[in-house]
């Protein structure tokens, strides 16, 4: 099959399977006439690049997994220790963006009602620069 065809196949754009062949995580046979043809092996190992960026794993990482399986070693030991990492990662992240939600919410809420300032040379916007966002109140400064 062409490009084309296994694009739509996975739904991945054209340009996506000839980056994989282009990186070597697909390896399609060339034709006489210079065009790429894909067989059922690269259709399998697309729709696995997908799932496995489905599941936070990077190319290079995938690349580490193919390696382990075409040296007939089971790659899923690895698998389950690059996901359990991901998701540590994640969870992380997660508590970092609730951390910030939670200061977005108290300066809004610290902010409501509280006169607009105008810029004066000094000050750019006073609600920011009076902000501790360590704290998580408005620090009052009559500077």
């Amino acid at each position: 099959m062409k490009v084309a065809e296994l694009a739509r196949r996975v739904e991945v754009t054209p340009e996506t399977v000839r980056y994989y062949a282009r990186v070597g995580l697909l390896e399609p046979r060339r034709e006489d006439n210079g065009y790429k043809d894909f067989d059922q092996q690269d259709l399998s190992r697309l729709r696995f690049i997908r799932r496995a960026q489905d599941l936070g794993l990077s190319l290079k990482e995938i690349r580490e997994v193919f390696g382990h399986a075409e040296r007939g070693d089971s790659p899923c030991p690895m698998v389950r220790e690059l996901v359990s990492r991901h998701l540590e990662e994640l969870r992380q992240r997660i508590d970092g963006l609730e951390q910030v939600e939670r200061r977005l919410s108290a300066a809004l809420e610290t902010w409501r009602g509280m006169p607009d300032g105008t810029p004066n040379g000094d000050h750019v916007c006073y609600l920011i620069e009076n902000w501790d966002a360590a704290d998580l109140h408005w620090q009052h400064d009559d500077a």
